[in-house]
């Protein structure tokens, strides 16, 4: 038995009377020695209550259902001749709102009203959207996609342009057409239309073009093509300017001997300079060792420092006779975004002779 806050074995008899056993709820009745409402909820008597107010609890209100019937998913059709479109609409509260039926195409806007009817489309690839809405306000649709004749390829999507050393690289998003042929590429400079620079069509997302010439500005587009020759509208625009990259050459190799104990070890200092000549930092030098006409070392390598020399020192050398030759020769040299031009040593290698 629940016991009351108030006005003693009333309230208890009231909850006891109003609310069965095991059940816990919300029951009203009047004091009968105050005349005042009461109050049981949840296990509690709250007597001599001065207003009650109920409150009306809207019932939950579903959208309705809709459901297409023609036409199906993926399907397609000639642009000349009318499609049968075909839906129901069920409201769980309002009942039957077929007739209420509006449908739409994304490329065309409203196409008929209704359970069914037909209509001619243009040719693309449709999203058609068939809706419904209640008396309360909810809509429910559904929709399905179809394809009306053959329609060009949509535009390609992603184009990029990276400048390179008398080159530029595009790349672009693969077109999803499955009967996509290929692309086209078009480009221009400033002042000048659009012209295509593949003599075939390019059959993948990507394009090198080396007809260019360093310190220009190229504009490209490029387009999709099916395997009827229908041509998309062209892609976003993308530009580069193509650069010559820094040439660099050995400025000068320096090479002198150190006695230690017994033996001697060379060491060569090779300054690395670009095409104007000044040094170049953090380039790696990479040569070989020679003693006399022996190669008892190769592959050796060193990073120019802030001054653009690099220090590569030698195997220690033992049981050296006096005027053998000491002689360090570079074979290559990598600097990020730069190339080597050997042509344009001031020397290649450089020798040191114990005395």
């Amino acid at each position: 038995m629940v016991k009351a806050h108030q006005d003693g074995a009333w309230a208890s008899e009231f909850f006891d009377a109003a609310m069965p056993s095991g059940q816990d709820g919300l029951a009203l009745a009047i004091n009968p020695m105050s005349g005042a409402p009461a109050i049981a909820y949840r296990n509690h008597v709250y007597p001599d209550i001065e207003e009650v107010r109920f409150a009306e609890r809207k019932p939950f209100n579903a959208a309705p259902v809709v459901i297409i019937l023609q036409p199906a998913e993926g399907a397609s059709f000639d642009p000349a001749s009318p499609i049968t479109f075909e839906g129901t609409a069920d409201d769980p509260e309002d009942g039957p709102l077929t007739s209420a039926l509006i449908w739409q195409s994304d490329l065309q806007g409203p196409i008929g009203s209704g359970g069914m009817f037909q209509a001619t489309l243009a040719v693309g690839h449709h999203t058609i959207t068939a809706s419904a809405t209640d008396s309360q306000g909810r809509t429910g649709s559904a929709s399905v996609r179809i394809t009306v004749g053959d329609p060009a390829p949509g535009a390609p999507t992603g184009l990029a342009a990276t400048a390179g050393d008398g080159s530029v690289a595009l790349d672009w998003a693969d077109n999803p057409e499955s009967d996509r042929a290929g692309y086209n590429v078009y480009r221009s400079t400033v002042g000048e239309p659009f012209g295509p620079i593949n003599l075939t069509l390019v059959t993948s997302s990507e394009w090198i073009d080396t007809g260019v010439s360093n310190g220009t500005t190229y504009y490209y587009i490029v387009t999709a093509v099916d395997a009827g020759s229908h041509e998309s509208l062209p892609s976003n625009e993308a530009s580069a300017t193509p650069t010559a990259r820094p040439q660099l050459h050995v400025q000068s190799i320096a090479v002198t001997l150190t006695k230690s104990g017994a033996g001697y070890y060379a060491q060569a200092a090779v300054l690395i300079a670009d095409a104007n000549g000044q040094a170049v930092a953090g380039a790696t030098v990479v040569g070989d060792w020679y003693r006399n006409s022996a190669l008892p070392q190769s592959g050796d390598s060193g990073a120019t420092d802030a001054g653009g020399t690099a220090v590569i020192r030698s195997p220690l050398a033992k049981k050296v006779a006096s005027g053998e030759r000491f002689t360090f020769k570079v074979t290559s040299v990598t600097a990020a975004g730069c190339d080597y031009d050997p042509a344009a040593n001031a020397e290649t290698q450089d020798y040191a002779q114990v005395p």
